[in-house]
């Protein structure tokens, strides 16, 4: 083989051992092995298909390079003649006579070299065999690899949904820790864990961005409220209005503490076109929020995710509380409440015993256990804390009275309805029955 074709194929090589030796520590072997085995005939078949085609690749660069001598030293006629690529490739959607016609140089290779030794009656090597019939075959097989792929639905297994949404939780736990008060809610650029752990406490406009739709997908996996979407959101908008910018663009590095821009000061078009993009993407989100129930079935999967990572580091040997919290956690997922006082008991009995979790872990040498148990208690106490300040009314639903003026307070509302329905609990709450005591008036306000 040339050269080449023999670093490649090194490459291939090198490529799977170093696929094989890195293996990520939160991924099973199997699916590790799989994905390897992928990679290196990703590789493989890159390599053939540069074998297969190397006539053709010959020929067409041995033309470009006589045209260019031609032009540049002889005719002087032509020299700006350029193709864009989208224009050749609409051009080039053939069928396989058209390959052929276009590839010709290929299979005429092969026919010369049989001639060639039929000429010289020379004993035809029985190596060269395969690759001349590649050669012969490089117009069809060239055709075949062209042809539109057929659209296939993904249908992940449940272990896969399990390995890509714990994924998802472990990547805003980033946001979730470092995105906060002592970045001026702005994400730092990394964090790094060896040799010893320090954190970059620089950012970008790509970088402020990219946080602004983690907190967005964050809502949508049911790790933070409504609520904390708005806050966190507005928070890193404060701070973006305070940061020095040359008409209208962001410089491309702050200090994510002390908000100066970073030396050199330049603008990045492509840093300023992504968070362009990023911001059109979050309005979309925002937009719809009124249209949603204040409390949606993602939270307690959200909650679930949570836990499911915390059950991964401790073990489920060693906390048989866990376990029997997961159990009750996926009888809700799979049949989840449809009222707001089913839901307020829900979250009620979670709070009490992810509280007993954290409890437990609190003097534990294992910060990583700890960090997760205080996330699973934090994300409890933030949903029913958002759900008792949206939905004040839910504490004096043992009024019948309450009842009779508006049956459909246990029913839950979207943000819009509840909009609608603050200008009609003022009479609602000087209507009810005279036992009803002061602070709970107050609360429904």
């Amino acid at each position: 083989l040339p050269k080449d074709e023999n670093d490649l194929a090194g490459n291939c090589f090198s490529s799977l051992a170093l696929i094989l030796k890195e293996k990520p520590a939160d991924m099973r072997m199997r699916q590790h092995l799989a994905a390897a085995v992928r990679s290196a005939g990703m590789h493989f078949s890159q390599a053939a298909f540069t074998l297969i085609t190397l006539p053709y690749e010959a020929f067409f660069s041995m033309d470009a390079i006589i045209r260019t001598i031609w032009r540049t030293l002889i005719s002087h006629k032509k020299l700006l003649e350029w193709n864009p690529s989208n224009l050749r490739a609409l051009n080039n959607r053939i069928n396989l006579f058209g390959s052929y016609r276009m590839m010709w140089i290929s299979p005429a290779v092969v026919i010369f070299s049989i001639i060639y030794f039929g000429i010289t009656k020379q004993a035809f090597p029985a190596a060269a065999l395969p690759i001349l019939f590649l050669w012969t075959a490089s117009p069809a097989i060239t055709w075949w690899i062209s042809l539109p792929l057929a659209r296939r639905e993904a249908k992940l297994t449940v272990t896969q949904k399990i390995f890509l949404r714990n994924l998802s939780r472990k990547t805003w736990s980033f946001f979730e820790t470092f995105v906060g008060p002592e970045d001026n809610w702005l994400p730092p650029d990394n964090y790094q864990e060896n040799p010893v752990a320090m954190v970059a406490h620089r950012t970008s406009p790509t970088n402020m961005g990219l946080a602004l739709l983690a907190n967005l997908s964050a809502y949508d996996f049911g790790y933070i409220s409504a609520g904390q979407l708005i806050d966190r959101t507005s928070n890193t908008f404060r701070t973006m209005e305070k940061l020095k910018r040359y008409n209208g663009h962001f410089l491309n590095w702050y200090d994510t503490q002390s908000l100066l821009p970073l030396r050199p000061l330049y603008i990045s078009s492509v840093d300023s076109g992504n968070l362009a993009g990023q911001l059109l993407t979050l309005r979309q989100g925002i937009l719809s929020l009124p249209d949603h129930k204040i409390v949606r079935y993602q939270l307690f999967e959200g909650i679930s995710d949570t836990l499911r990572i915390l059950i991964e580091i401790v073990g489920k040997q060693d906390h048989d509380q866990l376990i029997q919290l997961q159990k009750d956690l996926e009888s809700t997922v799979n049949s989840p409440p449809i009222t707001l006082s089913a839901i307020q008991q829900k979250l009620k009995r979670l709070t009490v015993s992810t509280a007993k979790v954290k409890d437990s872990f609190i003097s534990s040498a294992e910060n990583q256990a700890a960090w997760w148990a205080n996330a699973l208690d934090k994300q409890c106490r933030s949903a029913l804390d958002e759900l008792v300040f949206l939905a004040p009314w839910i504490i004096m639903q043992e009024s019948q009275d309450m009842n009779n003026y508006f049956p459909g307070t246990d029913e839950i509302p979207t943000l819009h309805e509840l909009a609608k329905l603050d200008k009609e609990l003022p009479p609602v709450i000087g209507w009810l029955s005279p036992n009803m005591t002061t602070e709970k008036k107050n609360a429904a306000r």
